[in-house]
């Protein structure tokens, strides 16, 4: 896919077409697909973190330290921790800015700020990353030339197959060599040599009803109970000891076949061959569609309500580090609960809203936050905002010296006091008089992006 030899319809597949976050689950203890593997498609098709933001993208990924290849999929303790923590924050990746994100998952503890209640037992936060930090998990791509090694090599062998041997193999195959092959397979050989197929094994049947029917659990300091416990724990041990002893007699083995200047001269393999895959490239109609967006943004700048302010005031002071915490978001709806606005303002509106704001302090911070007095034209919304904003970031836990001297930036430009309230800024907001509400929808968007399905190049973003 990353390649671009997927077809459709007769239309490219592109996985840069995806409009939805996509996110991928990867773990250390995985030895059949890496994390190098799972995340490579990425430097496949970008070449930095600013060419995933001008295609509109959000990609996460959370690395596992140890749990294997189904574990990621089957595992009771990934499905309590890291599949329902995702779970709970999708609507807060659905949030996040264009860009690539590593989720790091912590666990909570007792004095841990901004937690919403007893129940809370993790806490996910998504800190931003670079093209670069993806191959610097492993060697970059050197290590996968070897196998580009294997694929020229196996499309050889697929070639002289199917001239010399599967002609032999079609004028000899019929039903009953088919029926032959499937029978002595061992996948199906060893279960019905086990099987009640087998006569030698019919008396088992019965025995087996008759130690079933009057089993009798002994007791944990059973001696013979204790020595199937060693018993189980010895062969355990021994089947993990041949696995990691087969394991790297295969990857040596590999090494020293696909890593060998002479095999490769003898296939007529080059090594130095380009990647496969296609580097992201802007595309005349990709600089025009990026070119009419900022176009349309660049009326938003003036325009929007008091909670639009709010929000631009937030992601301008929270952007400096680009690490997004669930808690603050969390923090936000709670606080539109308290004032009602979760009626008015629905939370697609609000997914809307923050990520049009953070494109547009993304495209210009000094305008962004010089424009900000016109959507806060009254002191007392100006300090309860800088006021809310301080509450926010505090439950992440201590502000940090780059958030504080951004905090100290918007206060100047807003001209009110940068200092803490003196009282709750949640309670504050909740007992202030009720905003008037602006003639322009608080989350209205100068453009909607169609979700688009991963195969066709004509289902991007058309300007208007």
């Amino acid at each position: 896919m990353t390649a671009g030899e997927i077809k459709i319809d007769g239309e490219t597949v592109d996985l840069r077409n995806i409009r939805s976050p996509i996110v991928v689950f990867a773990s250390w203890g995985d030895n059949i697909t890496p994390p190098q593997q799972a995340l490579n498609w990425i430097p496949d098709l970008y070449n930095n973190v600013q060419e995933i933001r001008d295609n509109e993208q959000t990609i996460v990924y959370f690395l596992h330290e140890q749990i294997g290849h189904l574990g990621i999929f089957v595992s009771a303790g990934i499905a309590n921790r890291e599949h329902s923590e995702f779970a709970s924050a999708l609507d807060l990746i659905d949030v996040l800015p264009p860009g690539l994100y590593e989720a790091i998952i912590r666990d909570t503890t007792p004095d841990m700020p901004g937690l919403q209640g007893g129940d809370d037992r993790h806490v996910i936060r998504f800190e931003p990353r670079d093209v670069s930090d993806i191959l610097a998990l492993g060697n970059g791509r050197e290590g996968e030339r070897p196998f580009e090694l294997v694929r020229h090599i196996s499309e050889m062998n697929q070639k002289m197959y199917d001239k010399f041997v599967s002609p032999l193999v079609q004028m000899f195959s019929n039903e009953t060599t088919a029926t032959l092959m499937r029978n002595v397979n061992p996948a199906r050989s060893d279960r019905l040599m086990f099987s009640d197929s087998n006569p030698l094994l019919k008396a088992m049947k019965p025995l087996a009803e008759i130690i079933r029917n009057n089993r009798k659990t002994v007791s944990p300091d059973n001696p013979l109970h204790q020595l199937e416990k060693q018993a189980d724990a010895a062969i355990r041990k021994a089947f993990d000891s041949y696995r990691d002893t087969r394991d790297a007699g295969y990857e040596r083995m590999f090494k020293a076949l696909y890593t060998s200047p002479t095999l490769a001269a003898m296939t007529g393999f080059k090594s130095d061959a380009s990647p496969r895959a296609k580097a992201y490239v802007h595309t005349p109609k990709q600089q025009e569609i990026l070119r009419q967006l900022r176009a349309e943004h660049e009326t938003w700048f003036d325009r929007g309500s008091p909670e639009t302010g709010f929000l631009r005031l937030l992601i301008y002071i929270a952007i400096g580090n680009g690490v997004v915490d669930e808690r603050p978001f969390n923090g936000i709806r709670r606080v539109m609960q308290e004032i009602g606005l979760d009626k008015t303002i629905s939370l697609q509106q609000l997914k809307d809203t923050i990520k049009q704001q953070t494109f547009l302090v993304r495209m210009d911070e000094e305008r962004a936050l010089s424009s900000l007095t016109n959507l806060l034209p009254t002191m007392p919304e100006r300090q309860r905002a800088l006021n809310l904003a301080r509450e926010m970031l505090s439950l992440s836990g201590p502000i940090s010296e780059a958030k504080e001297a951004r905090l100290q930036q918007a206060a100047r430009a807003l001209g009110v006091d940068a200092g803490a309230a003196s009282s709750p800024a949640i309670k504050a907001i909740s007992k202030s008089p009720p905003v008037k509400k602006p003639k322009t929808p608080v989350a209205q968007t100068p453009t909607k992006r169609a979700v688009a399905k991963a195969a066709p190049a004509k289902s991007a973003r058309k300007p208007k």
